[in-house]
């Protein structure tokens, strides 16, 4: 069988399709590495500035919600080997609140299924 220009064989597909596979994997790999990178400089970023807020400051992020300091009070703490009763100390800790995008949003994905059914 003669072979024109436009006549492909199967090794020929097969090594285009191979290249293409190889071009794509290498690109998401990239994206993802800069994705990560991304992703750990927020962490840290978000962590030095949570770590500096005190009790009663706000940090708001727009779109996404607000982080800030609550006190707890003491609490009751019922050791079961002794049979003691302790009060540990109040403590403080970063309590973060969604916006209403944010909440509606995972609200209708968490119950997407039960939706439908």
């Amino acid at each position: 069988m003669a072979r024109n220009a436009y006549t492909k064989t199967w090794g020929d597909v097969t090594r285009q399709v191979a290249q293409h596979v190889r071009k794509t994997v290498t690109k998401i790999d990239h994206e993802a590495k800069i994705a990560q990178g991304v992703n750990e400089g927020l962490r840290l970023a978000l962590s030095e500035t949570l770590a500096q807020l005190k009790p009663g400051d706000r940090f708001i992020i727009p779109g996404v919600g607000t982080f800030h300091v609550a006190k707890r009070g003491p609490k009751r703490n019922y050791n079961p080997s002794t049979g003691q009763i302790e009060m540990l100390p109040e403590r403080t800790k970063i309590v973060f609140k969604a916006t209403s995008p944010i909440i509606e949003n995972v609200v209708k994905s968490t119950f997407k299924d039960v939706e439908a059914a």
